[in-house]
């Protein structure tokens, strides 16, 4: 008897995915991860610094602004991310999941250092990311060339 899921074998719409592309999944699922404990973060900083909805940022308070401003900017950034991820991921799954890991890390780092210490703080954070999105990026654009090549 078959299982429910059978996951062996995973074919999407006629593409295959291939080998080693379940680090990749495991990627994109540490991202809603992520997104999720950063915006808890952002809940308690609303308890903590009397911020309420539906304002995004406060006037005066530069320790909730912070905080705001990090989650705020995974958000911008994670679609792109995420795209280039499961692209790039169909070419080299190995380097797209050790690449997305960084990414994910480096984004951590970002909020964190954000929250802590302002704009000042997330360098080490924005490096890392912005490492990782680069290198999927060039991956994804090497995709798109070769495909667009073959015959």
């Amino acid at each position: 008897m078959s299982s429910f899921f059978d996951f062996g074998s995973i074919n999407i719409g006629g593409i295959s995915l291939p080998p080693n592309y379940g680090g990749v999944l495991l990627v994109i699922g540490g991202s809603w991860v992520l997104n999720k404990y950063l915006g808890a973060q952002v809940m308690s900083a609303r308890k903590q610094h009397h911020v309420e909805y539906p304002i995004m940022y406060h006037p005066t308070n530069m320790d909730f602004n912070n905080v705001q401003r990090g989650h705020m900017n995974y958000v911008e950034s994670v679609p792109f991310f995420l795209a280039n991820l499961t692209i790039s991921g169909l070419i080299a799954p190995r380097f797209a999941t050790f690449a997305g890991v960084a990414y994910l890390f480096g984004r951590l780092m970002y909020f964190k250092g954000y929250a802590k210490n302002g704009p000042n703080g997330r360098k080490f954070g924005a490096i890392l990311s912005a490492l990782s999105e680069v290198s999927l990026l060039v991956l994804t654009i090497t995709a798109g060339v070769k495909h667009l090549k073959s015959k």
